[in-house]
């Protein structure tokens, strides 16, 4: 789901606030009456700034699922979680700090704080979130769908990740992790 404003594409998307259309204008309450007051309203009346990050079309979330917000903190040059998969779709934004983020058939990606992101969760592999900052944590906030009965992450063993390594962007080797590139030459 690359970068596009209009819909899903093979895995995932990252999105910065230049890259994206024009704000919508929704309603929402936001008065002590709980009053429908249109977006644009607030912003005329000075309460409330509203900025699109992201807007993306996610595989279907299905009934019974839940949703999961977390704070992921990676100290300075960590290697991040090991490849995995999620059990359903997860929206991040960067609050602090660069990340390597590497999906399944796409070229590893840096996005940096101020940054949106997505993954379809499901069979896609996430191969890298890895903190490119030597000196100072990265930090974002996720925003899991996770299905029902299905843990929020499951992680690859060895076998699988060798079996899925064609599925990688060619561009992934050279940004692989030492273990793995090690495991894929044996």
């Amino acid at each position: 789901m690359v970068g596009s404003f209009g819909g899903p594409g093979p895995t995932a998307a990252l999105t910065s606030p230049a890259q994206l259309a024009p704000p919508r204008r929704t309603q929402v309450a936001h008065n002590q009456r709980d009053t429908p007051v249109s977006v644009g309203s607030m912003l005329v009346a000075g309460n409330t700034k509203v900025t699109d990050l992201l807007c993306v079309t996610p595989p279907p979330v299905p009934p019974g699922a839940h949703a999961m917000t977390q704070l992921v903190e990676l100290p300075p040059a960590d290697a991040g979680p090991e490849p995995h998969r999620h059990s359903g779709p997860v929206f991040g934004y960067v609050l602090q700090g660069r990340i390597l983020f590497e999906l399944e058939g796409q070229a590893p990606t840096e996005i940096a704080a101020g940054e949106a992101f997505w993954e379809p969760g499901g069979d896609v592999v996430h191969y890298q979130m890895r903190n490119l900052d030597t000196a100072s944590w990265s930090r974002f906030l996720a925003v899991c769908i996770c299905a029902p009965g299905v843990d929020m992450i499951t992680m690859l063993e060895p076998q699988e990740i060798a079996s899925r390594d064609p599925l990688r962007h060619p561009s992934a080797r050279r940004h692989a992790r030492e273990d793995d590139a090690s495991h894929h030459r044996a």
